[in-house]
Formats: structure tokens, sequence, C-alpha cells
């Protein structure tokens, strides 16, 4: 398995977790289940698995045109979730009569992002590495 490949699989544990984390939580806690979203500082951990291990090559070209996809496909899906997110909630807010958009729904909506974003990112890249069937072979 690639480092890369490494990586992807542990953003879409880390996004999968913390979001499955901040909806049980939610019951329980309220608004403040969006900690939970903090766990999301894990991925920075992810330099430790493309750290270089002696003279081996960590990221060849491959991988690199790999994650430049997954991050173009990650970044577009939190782009469009986002928008039509916004505009749901504006139009919710129109239909039931409200001057102002809930901010609570805001606050959900941007706090979700990242882990939109790196799970859709993790997941291209997973779905790239599998249709590479050299990619299993490092």
């Amino acid at each position: 398995m690639s480092a890369l490949q490494c990586v992807a699989w542990l953003e879409v544990l880390v996004s999968v977790g913390a979001t499955a984390l901040a909806i049980a939580a939610l019951p329980l806690l309220g608004d403040a289940a969006l900690a939970a979203f903090g766990l999301m500082g894990l991925l920075g951990f992810s330099f430790v698995l493309l750290k270089s291990r002696g003279e081996s090559i960590v990221v060849d070209e491959r991988d690199r045109a790999i994650d430049r996809r997954a991050i173009r496909w990650g970044a577009g899906a939190g782009w469009v979730v986002l928008l039509l997110g916004c505009v749901a909630i504006v139009v919710r807010a129109s239909l039931v009569g409200q001057e102002t958009a809930s901010l609570r729904a805001l606050t959900w909506l941007v706090a979700t992002q990242p882990a939109i974003v790196y799970t859709v990112k993790g997941l291209t890249a997973l779905a790239s590495y599998r249709a590479d069937h050299h990619a299993t072979q490092v």
C-alpha cells in the first residue's frame, strides 16, 4: 500500500468517525456536539505516513496525479454542498416567514465542510488506487 493510499484511508476514517461521533452526541450535547469535528485535527498526523524511509520513494508521479484528482473532487463536492446548503437554508427561512436564516443550520453546514471534503477526497483516492491494479504491489 502506498503512502498516499494510507493517507486516503486516514482521511476517510477520521472524517467519517468525526461525523458519526457528532451525530451520535447531538441528542446528549446539543450544538456542543460540533466539538467532535475537532477530531479532524488528527489529519495533521498524515505527515508521518509521508515521511521518507531511507532510499525508498514515498510518492511518485502516479500518486501525485491521483492526489490532484482527489483534491479536485473533494474541494468540488465541498463547494457544491456548501452552495446548495446555503440556498436550501435561505429558501427554507423565506418559506416559513423568517427574516433571517437559521444560525444553527449555517453553523452545522460550515462545520461539516472539512469532513465532506476529506471524505470525498479520500474515497476518490481509494477508488483511483483500486482502479489501478499496480497500486497494491508496492
